[in-house]
C-alpha cells in the first residue's frame, strides 16, 4: 500500500513553540531504500521503522489488515507470515478431512466445513488484532482443504468413468478469481470485504435439501435402505430402469475386500522397489513444483503493473483455456506430452519475465510482464490439471490412495514454499522467476523417464515389486487379492444362474 510518513522537523529555533510537520509520501518497495530530506537529513527508515514517525498516513482509496495494524517496518513480516499460516492449514485439513469424509460421509463433512468456513470467515473480519486474525486464517486454510476434499470425491461417486476427467478438470475454481476481484473493485474496506465474500457464499447452503448423500459410501457402511431410496429417486427423475441391487451389492462386496487387501499397504510401499520409488518421487516432486509455481504466480500479482483487480481477474481468465485444452489433447496427445507442454510453457515465460527484468524493459513494457505472468499460469493450472490424472493412472490399485495422498501433502508443502520465495523479490525482483522456471524446466526433463499411461489399462498390484523381492509381504498381499477374485470368480457364475430364475422389480430381489 501506499502511505506517508510526517515527521518533526527539529531543525526549527527551539524558542519556537510550535513544531511544524512535513509530509513524505513512500511505497512498501521503498522502505530498503534510504531516502534523505534536505530539512532534516535524516533516513527515511531512520525516522518511519524506526518509530521516530509523527504519524504514518496510508492511501484512503482502500484498507487492509496492513492500514489497519500497520504491518509494515518491523512487522512486515506478519502479511507473510499469514499466508504461510492459512497453507499449514490447508495441509492440515487435507490430512484429516479423507479420513473424515470415509468415516462420516460426504455430505456431512462438505457441510459442516462450509458452515463452519464461513462462521470463521465473517469472524475475521470482525477480530482487533492480527493475531487473532492469523489463528482464524489458520482454521480458515483447514477447512477451505476439508470442503475441497469433500467437494472432490462426491460427485466422482456419482459419476461414469468416461465423465471423471471432466469433473476433475472443469470447475468453479476460476470463478472465485472473478469474484474476488468483482467485489474488490467496489468495497475496498477490508473488514466488508472479508465478511461479503462470506454472505455471498450463503446461497450454497440451500443445496443441502437438494444433494444427497453417495450411495456407494452408503453401500460400502452398510445403510443399504437409504442408499435404495436415493437411487430410486435417481432412477425416477431420469425414467431410468431399475437398479439391478444384486449386481451392486456384489460389486460393492468386492469394494470392500479391496480395501481390506489395501490396508495391508503402507507409504513405505511407495519406495519398495527402484521403479515405484522413481515414480513417486518424480510425482511428487511434479505436485510440489505446480502448487509453488501457481501459488507463486497468485502472490506475485501484486507486483504487475497497471489495475491489481483487472490482473486478478485475469489471473483467473487464464485457467479456463487452459483446462479446455487439457480436455481435448489429454486422451489424444498423451499424458506426458501435455503435461511436458503445458509446463514447458510455464518455465519458458517464467525465464521470460526474468530476462525482461534483467534487461531492464519491464518497466518500459508493463504489458509484456502481465502477458508473461498470465501466460505462465495458464501453463502451470493446465498442467497441475494433466499431472493430477496422471498420477491417479500410474500409481497401482493398491497404493493409488496412498500415492495421491503423499503427492497432495507435497503440492501443500510447495504452497508454503512458495510464499518464502516470492520474498526473495526483496533481495532482487528476478530471483523468483529464475527459481519458478527452473523447477517446470526440471519436472519436464523427469517426466520422459516416466510411462505414458494414455489408453493404457490402470495397473492393480506393485508386480515388480513381486520379482525383485520374492519374500516381501507384497507377495502375500497379492497373493490373497488373486485368491479372492479367483473366489468372485466361481461366485459370478453361481450369481448368474441365480439370476436367471428369480424377477427383478423395483424394491429389490423377490424369489
Amino acid at each position: 500500500m501506499d502511505f506517508q510518513c510526517s515527521f518533526f522537523n527539529h531543525s526549527q529555533n527551539a524558542a519556537d513553540n510550535s513544531s511544524s510537520s512535513m509530509l513524505y509520501s513512500f511505497k512498501q518497495d521503498d522502505l530498503a531504500k534510504n531516502f534523505t530530506s534536505e530539512q532534516t537529513n535524516l533516513s527515511f527508515c531512520d525516522n518511519c521503522c524506526d518509530h521516530k514517525c509523527f504519524d504514518i498516513i496510508y492511501s484512503t482509496e482502500l484498507t487492509s489488515v496492513v492500514s489497519e495494524w500497520n504491518l509494515i517496518c518491523d512487522k512486515d513480516f506478519v502479511t507473510n507470515f499469514l499466508n504461510t499460516v492459512t497453507m499449514v492449514g490447508l495441509f492440515f485439513g487435507g490430512f484429516v478431512a479423507g479420513q473424515l469424509s470415509d468415516q462420516y460421509g460426504r455430505k456431512k463433512v462438505l457441510y459442516s466445513s462450509f458452515i463452519l468456513l464461513l462462521v470463521f470467515q465473517l469472524i475475521s473480519g470482525m477480530v482487533n488484532s492480527w493475531q487473532i486474525y492469523c489463528v482464524c486464517r489458520f482454521f480458515i486454510g483447514t477447512l477451505i482443504s476439508s470442503t475441497l476434499v469433500a467437494n472432490f470425491v462426491l460427485p466422482m461417486e456419482y459419476s461414469i468413468p468416461k465423465w471423471r476427467t471432466f469433473i476433475g478438470c472443469i470447475g468453479f475454481w476460476p470463478a472465485g478469481f472473478f469474484v474476488v476481484a468483482f467485489l474488490g473493485y467496489f468495497i475496498q474496506n477490508w473488514r466488508y470485504l472479508t465478511i461479503s465474500t462470506a454472505c455471498v457464499s450463503i446461497p450454497f447452503l440451500v443445496t443441502w435439501w437438494f444433494l444427497t448423500e453417495s450411495p456407494r459410501w452408503l453401500f460400502v457402511h452398510g445403510h443399504k435402505e437409504d442408499a435404495k431410496k436415493i437411487l430410486k429417486k435417481i432412477e425416477e427423475c431420469n425414467k431410468a430402469p431399475p437398479t439391478h441391487l444384486i449386481k451392486m451389492n456384489r460389486i460393492i462386496q468386492e469394494g470392500q475386500e479391496k480395501k481390506l487387501q489395501q490396508k495391508k499397504y503402507s507409504y513405505c510401499h511407495l519406495f519398495s522397489t527402484l521403479e515405484m520409488c522413481k515414480k513417486t518421487l518424480i510425482l511428487n516432486y511434479g505436485w510440489f513444483i505446480c502448487c509453488s509455481v501457481y501459488y507463486g504466480l497468485v502472490f506475485s500479482t501484486k507486483n504487475l503493473s497497471g489495475n491489481p483487480y483487472l490482473n486478478i481477474f485475469l489471473s483467473g481468465v487464464v485457467e479456463l483455456p487452459a483446462f479446455f485444452l487439457v480436455l481435448a489433447i489429454n486422451n489424444s496427445f498423451g499424458r506426458k506430452k501435455t503435461i511436458i507442454l503445458l509446463i514447458g510453457v510455464a518455465g519458458i515465460t517464467s525465464f521470460s519475465m526474468y530476462f525482461l527484468h534483467i534487461s531492464g524493459k519491464n518497466e518500459a513494457y508493463p504489458k509484456v510482464q502481465v502477458v508473461l505472468s498470465m501466460l505462465a499460469k495458464f501453463g502451470v493450472a493446465g498442467g497441475w490439471a494433466a499431472l493430477m490424472i496422471f498420477s491417479a493412472e500410474l500409481f497401482p490399485t493398491v497404493v493409488r490412495s496412498l500415492g495421491v495422498a503423499s503427492c497432495a501433502m507435497s503440492a501443500r508443502v510447495g504452497a508454503i514454499t512458495a510464499i518464502q520465495i516470492i520474498k526473495l523479490d526483496e533481495i532482487s525482483k528476478q530471483v523468483p522467476f529464475v527459481i519458478f522456471g527452473s523447477e517446470c524446466l526440471l519436472f519436464a526433463a523427469l517426466l520422459l523417464c516416466l510411462p505414458e499411461t494414455a489408453g493404457m489399462p490402470l495397473g492393480d498390484r506393485l508386480e515388480s515389486a513381486e520379482r525383485e523381492f520374492p519374500n516381501s509381504p507384497l507377495n502375500e498381499a497379492a497373493e490373497n487379492e488373486r485368491m479372492n477374485q479367483n473366489q468372485e470368480e466361481e461366485k459370478d457364475e453361481t450369481q448368474t444362474s441365480c439370476l436367471d430364475k428369480i424377477e427383478m422389480n423395483q424394491d429389490g430381489c423377490s424369489a
